[in-house]
């Protein structure tokens, strides 16, 4: 059984992961992962750390903007592998109007 998992981030404390947790609800996350940590590097990210730690086979990662995973192409690609298993395909983008990027894991 696939788990359609979110994560959110915002990068001051003052910024609210609110918005982003509503969007990932409307494209259907069971499971939404949220953290106010700077986007420069994955230290002290472990809301991030957490969810590339479990995600499985057949789970769905998804985000409302790609740079909430890291700010550069290299970061992304970095967040989105793991020990375990790795990312399938490419990023696709809903067309729904609460629009999202989704990686499903193979």
């Amino acid at each position: 059984m696939s788990t359609h998992i979110g994560y959110a981030r915002v990068s001051t404390t003052d910024q609210n992961t609110d918005t982003q947790a509503e969007r990932l609800k409307a494209v259907g996350c069971a499971v939404i992962r949220k953290e106010k940590v700077s986007g420069k590097s994955r230290d002290g990210r472990s809301e991030l750390a957490t969810v590339l730690e479990f995600i499985r086979p057949g789970d769905v990662l998804t985000v409302v903007k790609l740079d909430r995973l890291g700010r550069s192409r290299r970061a992304r690609t970095s967040a989105s592998s793991n020990r375990r298993s790795a990312p399938t395909g490419r990023w696709a983008r809903s067309c729904s109007p609460f629009s999202a990027w989704s990686l499903r894991w193979s």
